[in-house]
């Protein structure tokens, strides 16, 4: 048997979600406004049994949900200065130089 006969007797075995029939109404439901739980109403009451959470991973993995871009951590980093470790004697000259004597 030669690839080309393997392929029409055997076709790729590729799982498609169970939103995935439903996405052109999901994407205008999102467009009007509809919240997560009112598309799964929707989705039920056409017997797609679904979670919340599994949803809204569809509709972020199809990009009809916007998600905000999380923050760069480098750059948040970059602007601390960390200062570097004093020196035993530095930071006991440090210590006496910032003690309050009454």
């Amino acid at each position: 048997m030669d690839l080309k006969d393997f392929m029409q007797l055997h076709p790729p075995a590729t799982k498609t979600s169970r939103f995935e029939a439903f996405k052109a109404e999901l994407r205008t439901l999102q467009k009007n406004k509809y919240t997560i739980e009112q598309m799964l109403e929707f989705l039920q009451a056409n017997d797609v049994q679904a979670t919340r959470s599994s949803l809204y991973a569809f509709l972020k993995k199809s990009r009809i949900v916007r998600v905000a871009p999380q923050k760069n951590r480098k750059a948040a980093t970059d602007a601390v200065s960390i200062p570097e470790k004093a020196t035993p004697s530095e930071a006991a000259a440090r210590s006496a130089s910032t003690r309050h004597r009454p």
